[in-house]
């Protein structure tokens, strides 16, 4: 919650109690059918994640809080569709650790834990701390956090994003790029030890070209250390500053955030850290809400307030970085953007942007209001990072501080509110060639809002939510919006091919408020595992991928290049399978597909996943019938003659030919019929079969009544079979079973 005009604490006193307010809000959404034949089995196997995560029963999440002239609450989200989430909030301070009551929170709902009251019910003075979210449910990238401070004497907000120690799996260092609006302007980072365990961090500061390595810092298990870092933001007013920190031992070990502070103004900046190591979709950053000069009335912003924009970027590749800064915009209902010109930075160089300077000089439409602003860097990978600075030109504070985090994506989820005078405004930008459709539900404990909209590839989509309301705009189904707060998910119509880059802001005519945005910490909605299975009821089935997300979704993907483990019980063309029984036995199969690129966690990541499941192939499908089962004959001398017949369904090449065996059974005879010798014993024929789906007959069981018979009545014969291959025993069921012949023998 950045910001800040005077009157603001009456304001604020009502942000934090709608938060205090948010929760019991609950939707669900269907899960997709499946068509999976019942005999056959799909298990998919533990697959997708990357080999370096750590793999914790219980998972944390940690930001910092401010006490004393603040108070703090710690918002919760589960961003989770299908199930509720335990969470037990745990503050660290002085004197230890301390678990609050379990909070339990329903599928797309929010809710607050006010930690000010818990200090003062306790007992405890300290000023500053750390708050833990607590939970075992898997996977843990489905829930959210942030710690809200106010300072309602200075009109001053600030946010804490709750980070996993789980989104870092490969690297030990971070880096930050700021800037300072002006020389009253302070800072400070806080470094956070997740472990049990000391840890060692090492700080570098950049400015100008120049670095300086601070003297190691040493953190005790479960520290938080803030330290402040005013000498670097006063050299950061003419082009930028960095900041690197390196850590000792294990990825997520350490955490850090930064915080730009002016309480004279209320001017308040979260600075995020970036571990490079990740691996991003590009080398590309983007954020979706530059404001320029005034804005648009029906936006809702103070009167006469004329927003100035400032960019800082930073090169962190160790080579030099040609970065080409890209505004795009809308204009009477049509797209239009602007290259800037191209920033040729050195190692460890930082630049800034000022945009209101920009458009004096004629490089930014003399009209640009709003718009969102691509940094793109001439490599594929993480090389820079930047930050932007949204905030009153006249009073220096009413800071809209948006991250360059807005990785283009498939889906993302966050928090959203219409009460009093709030609007919440969403930007999304498809950088995807193809036209997509995006999905908005709104969840709030009066149900669900779901509208669609069309975007087209490249084009810039922007939703105020108060509009929605105020027009009564309906949904898709009919409905109006008649709540003030929820969780709000987007969603783009092309699945994993959707590109859509998500931005939220939350604002009243006093206020503005980033809680949760969906470009920042957390924001995206990463990918929790991959694995195959079938749909049909014969060969061939239908071959297709299911991607599970964090959020609780799961996609359905039509699958190709799906390799087999064994060919001879299984085969794969294409997105079809064969399965092909072998024996008597049902046997298990392995298939799996080629790895896929996903994002993978809240951080934005990338990683590759490979899809990889087991397919359960029955037994051989063998069935014993009689081509006729009932006979009438004559008395003396009556004869008849039963065929029988097995048939297979789908049968493995490498189990032919299928030899049988079929036994009819001696006479159960009770009126005494005088039958011929070869009919009152058992007797047995033989068939092969060497096609799959195939069929054979032994030489007809022939069965007669002797000529002498005087005796009338009905003798009954029972068949059954048996079967073997070249890959071992087939069973041979009788169909129907008992299967029995039958002869009537009458004048």
């Amino acid at each position: 919650m950045k910001l800040v005009c005077r009157s603001i604490s009456i304001l604020m006193r009502l942000l934090i109690s709608a938060w205090l307010l948010m929760s019991g809000m609950l939707a669900q959404s269907p899960t997709p059918s499946r068509l999976v034949p019942s005999n056959v089995m799909v298990l998919p196997l533990p697959n997708g994640v990357p080999t370096a995560a750590k793999s914790r029963p219980v998972h944390e999440r940690f930001a910092t809080f401010r006490a004393g002239d603040f108070k703090s609450v710690f918002l919760f989200q589960n961003f989770r569709s299908d199930v509720a989430v335990t969470i037990t909030p745990v503050l660290i301070v002085k004197q230890g650790e301390l678990s609050l009551d379990p909070v339990t929170l329903q599928p797309h709902s929010s809710t607050t834990v006010d930690i000010n009251s818990f200090l003062q019910s306790h007992g405890i003075q300290d000023s500053r701390g750390t708050a833990v979210m607590r939970y075992t449910f898997s996977p843990y990238d489905g829930i959210g956090g942030v710690v809200l401070s106010s300072d309602e004497t200075h009109s001053l907000y600030v946010n804490s994003y709750a980070q996993s120690p789980e989104e870092y799996w490969e690297g030990t260092s971070f880096d930050a790029a700021l800037w300072a609006p002006d020389s009253n302007t302070k800072g400070t980072i806080s470094l956070i030890n997740t472990t049990s365990e000391q840890r060692t961090a090492t700080l570098t500061f950049i400015v100008k070209g120049h670095s300086e390595i601070q003297k190691p810092i040493t953190l005790a298990p479960r520290e938080t250390r803030t330290l402040k870092i005013n000498d670097l933001v006063a050299g950061s007013r003419e082009s930028g500053a960095g900041i690197h920190v390196e850590y000792s031992e294990y990825p997520g070990d350490v955490l850090a955030e930064g915080h730009l502070v002016n309480k004279q103004t209320g001017f308040e900046k979260y600075i995020h850290f970036l571990d490079k190591t990740l691996k991003y979709p590009n080398g590309t950053v983007r954020t979706q809400f530059l404001l320029l000069g005034q804005q648009p009335a029906e936006d809702g912003f103070p009167a006469n307030m004329s927003f100035r924009s400032v960019a800082v970027v930073r090169n962190i590749d160790a080579v030099a970085v040609n970065v080409t800064p890209t505004l795009k915009f809308t204009r009477n209902g049509a797209p239009g953007s602007v290259a800037l010109p191209t920033l040729k930075l050195g190692v460890g160089e930082s630049r800034v942007i000022d945009m209101s300077a920009a458009r004096k000089a004629g490089l930014v439409p003399a009209d640009f209001r709003q718009g969102s602003l691509k940094l793109d860097p001439n490599t594929d990978h993480a090389s820079i990072v930047a930050e932007l600075f949204n905030f009153d030109d006249r009073t220096g504070g009413f800071t809209i501080g948006p991250m360059f985090f807005a990785y283009p994506g498939r889906a993302t989820q966050s928090v959203w509110r219409t009460d009093g005078t709030f609007q919440t405004t969403i930007m999304v930008e498809n950088a995807a060639d193809q036209d997509d459709t995006l999905t908005l539900q709104l969840f709030s404990d009066a149900g669900k809002y779901v509208k669609t909209f069309p975007i087209r590839g490249g084009d810039l989509l922007k939703i105020n939510l108060k509009q929605l309301q105020d027009n009564k705009v309906p949904d898709d189904e009919g409905n109006v919006l008649v709540s003030t707060s929820g969780v709000v998910a987007l969603s783009g119509m092309n699945g994993v091919n959707s590109k859509l880059s998500f931005d939220k802001l939350i604002h009243s005519s006093d206020n503005s408020d980033y809680v949760g945005l969906p470009g920042g910490p957390g924001s995206c909605v990463g990918m929790t595992g991959i694995s195959l299975f079938l749909t049909g009821s014969q060969n061939p089935y239908d071959l297709w991928y299911e991607e599970d997300w964090s959020d609780g979704t799961v996609d359905d993907v039509a699958a190709s290049d799906v390799s087999s483990g064994n060919t001879n019980l299984l085969t794969i063309s294409g997105a079809q399978a064969w399965l092909w029984p072998i024996n008597s036995s049902s046997q298990l199969v392995s298939i799996s597909g080629p790895p896929v690129s996903r994002m993978d966690c809240p951080a934005c990541s990338v990683d590759n996943f490979t899809p990889v499941s087991q397919v359960t192939v029955p037994a051989i499908t063998a069935s014993l019938t009689l081509n006729t089962a009932s006979f009438t004959t004559q008395v003396a001398g009556g004869t008849a003659t039963f065929t029988a017949t097995v048939s297979v369904g789908a049968v493995s090449p490498a189990a032919l030919p299928l030899n049988f065996t079929i036994v009819r059974g001696a006479a159960s005879n009770p009126s005494g019929v005088s039958l011929t010798n070869q009919s009152n014993g058992a007797t047995s024929g033989t068939c092969s079969i060497d096609t799959s789906g195939g069929t054979c007959s032994p030489t007809g069981f022939a069965v007669a009544s002797s000529t002498t018979n005087t005796n009338t009545g009905t003798v009954t014969w029972f068949f059954t079979g048996s079967g073997s291959g070249s890959s071992g025993a087939v069973t041979v069921t009788p169909n129907p079973n008992p299967l029995k012949g039958t002869v009537a023998f009458q004048p």
